[in-house]
């Protein structure tokens, strides 16, 4: 089981991914959402519910490319891509790398 310390916790809070109410425009506007495993709003609720581990396994963390378009999408403005840096980082770290 993979757990956040408090660093992770910090850098993973500053995204405000607690705001999130998956209302799917950040998956609908995504460029690349149609190559993911799992659409970006899903991940995040992964992060939500706890399930650090299977949002660090899935292919979406390694195809999100940073282009902020879900950013500026989002009605909360949901710092996505910040969110996927950091579970790029966490994964490799766990020594979980992309298939």
């Amino acid at each position: 089981m993979i757990l956040l310390d408090d660093q992770d916790r910090k850098r993973v809070l500053h995204t405000d991914y607690r705001s999130c109410y998956h209302c799917f425009a950040c998956s609908g506007i995504c460029p690349f959402s149609g190559i993911m495993d799992v659409a970006p709003n899903r991940v995040v609720r992964m992060i939500q519910m706890g399930k650090i581990e299977q949002a660090l396994s899935c292919g979406t963390i390694w195809i999100c490319v940073g282009c902020n378009t879900c950013v500026s999408n989002c009605p909360m403005v949901v710092n996505i891509p910040e969110l996927m840096d950091f579970l790029r980082e966490k994964a490799l770290e766990c020594g979980i790398r992309p298939k």
